[in-house]
């Protein structure tokens, strides 16, 4: 967390600001005390749980995803699903390991570290967004408070990055409000947010086609995706992680060196009509070659069983029964993300014969986990439907807040088809519920939000951390329960 990492991301502040200096130091404090504490929630899960691969944390993957960013020969790491995970993962862990700390403190202090990033980069955003200092402290904190927080930044997992990389892509579309930001940037947002998790690509399909012509808008989204993919080449072919290091090396001297020129060739073909025309022939090819390789697909009995069973394991988390339906997984996106229910200890329903048992919040009452936790959900419904008042009120930002509208959209439709425990994908959510509660400050009620969100600080604080004891000791009673199981009995889950 230092300036060269502020000045990459491009977050810089509107000049009638507090001074930047103020904002990044209160950023860099607030990142490095609530970094330790994520660190020291980290520590209540024994390193049994990753050392015998019991998978039991709300569907998520984790003795996998530490095994990838700490073992780039082991069998999980060439995941094809989340390709810049494990160099992204495995190079700040193999540099903490060369000083000394062991597999596991390294890991813990990587994901600690990345949940220091995620805070200083939300307050920024929320100051570039017009955010009083007061004001975005209390937001900011109101994140690091809420249950995704506090329980997918303590484990290693895709979706820490994942929320990070929405987060930046918000504040590169925040900046192109001010100033004309490089296509480079949204390139390398999309293949940021594809090379984590390929859904997240939404964010930056919206970010590029915001700020760019839509046949402007597809070179660039291809550029990161062709970036994406070549990390993903590297990383099926189990390259040494600090081949990366040589690759963004020598990836930033080509940009250097070749940027100018590419802009200028871009330029004349844009304003060229038979580029144009080129371009759109192009496209139309592209469509129907398309609907001929699905025509091939499904008249192909070889070919469709071949993908059916690649697919397999994704399609079995198309609207599963196990999720519950509408209500039960908006309740999930909009309570449970913030408010950490009673969480309940289930049989693995896809391996009921394994008798694995999971950690689980799907069916779980919003604000059941204490007290605390019900007043708390109640603090939230309000402050969010203060927020989207604000929102849609609004007149400033308008190209932030289209961008930020439809990621959300996105993400709840996609949920609403796509998965079983939705708690898992809950950091996805995080960043943009936040936004949005925000917007409630910019309304002529903002001493009313500001009470909300310091009363909901609080009580998330009460709720969360005793939810996440909780839930830390069961996980550690699991390996005495579970027996070990090995990979291919209990493939990981989600996407």
């Amino acid at each position: 967390m230092n300036l060269t990492f502020l000045k990459l991301t491009n977050l810089s502040l509107p000049e009638a600001s507090t001074p930047r200096r103020v904002d990044i130091a209160v950023g860099v404090l607030m990142a490095i005390a609530l970094g330790v504490l994520v660190y020291q929630g980290a520590n209540l899960i024994d390193p049994y749980f990753y050392e015998k691969r019991v998978d039991a944390w709300f569907q998520g993957d984790l003795p996998y995803r530490f095994e990838m960013i700490t073992d780039y020969t082991g069998h999980y790491a060439h995941d094809k699903s989340h390709p810049a995970f494990s160099p992204l993962g495995f190079v700040p862990t193999t540099l903490l390991r060369l000083l000394g700390l062991d597999a596991i403190h390294a890991a813990r202090t990587v994901m600690s570290s990345l949940a220091g990033l995620w805070v200083v980069t939300m307050f920024l955003v929320l100051r570039g967004l017009g955010a009083r200092l007061l004001d975005a402290v209390l937001f900011t904190l109101l994140g690091a408070s809420s249950a995704s927080f506090i329980f997918w930044y303590t484990v290693p997992e895709t979706y820490p990055f994942g929320s990070l990389a929405y987060l930046l892509t918000l504040g590169l579309v925040l900046q192109s409000e001010q100033h004309v930001r490089s296509w480079v940037w949204f390139a390398l947002s999309g293949a940021f947010n594809v090379g984590i998790t390929l859904t997240n690509f939404m964010v930056a399909i919206f970010a590029t086609l915001a700020n760019f012509s839509w046949q402007r808008a597809i070179f660039i989204l291809g550029a990161g995706l062709v970036l994406a993919a070549t990390v993903a080449v590297m990383v099926i072919l189990q390259l040494h992680p600090f081949t990366y290091i040589g690759f963004a090396i020598a990836l930033y001297i080509a940009f250097r060196l070749c940027l100018p020129r590419i802009e200028r060739i871009a330029g004349q073909l844009e304003g060229s009509a038979t580029f144009q025309k080129l371009f759109r022939l192009a496209l139309a090819l592209a469509a129907i070659l398309g609907i001929a390789a699905i025509t091939v697909i499904m008249v192909i009995p070889s070919i469709r069983g071949y993908l059916v069973e690649e697919l397999g394991q994704e399609l079995q988390y198309i609207f599963p029964v196990f999720a519950g339906g509408p209500f039960i997984i908006l309740r999930s996106i909009f309570a449970h993300t913030i408010v950490m229910p009673a969480p309940q200890l289930l049989i693995n329903s896809w391996h009921p014969e394994t008798g694995l048992l999971l950690l689980l919040t799907q069916m779980s009452a919003a604000g059941s986990g204490s007290s605390w936790g019900a007043i708390a959900v109640g603090l939230w419904m309000a402050l969010l439907g203060l927020g989207f008042w604000g929102f849609f009120r609004s007149r400033e930002h308008t190209k932030f807040r289209l961008v930020l509208g439809l990621s959300l959209a996105g993400q709840v439709l996609l949920h609403l088809i796509y998965g079983e425990e939705t708690f898992l994908y809950s950091l996805h959510f995080l960043p943009l519920l936040i936004l949005v509660a925000a917007w409630s400050v910019f309304t002529r009620a903002r001493v009313v939000a500001l009470v909300l969100a310091g009363l909901l600080v609080a009580t998330l604080a009460a709720n969360n951390i005793q939810q996440f004891e909780s839930a830390a000791a069961t996980l550690n009673s699991l390996p005495q329960i579970n027996p070990y199981v090995s990979p291919s009995q209990n493939p990981p889950q989600g996407s």
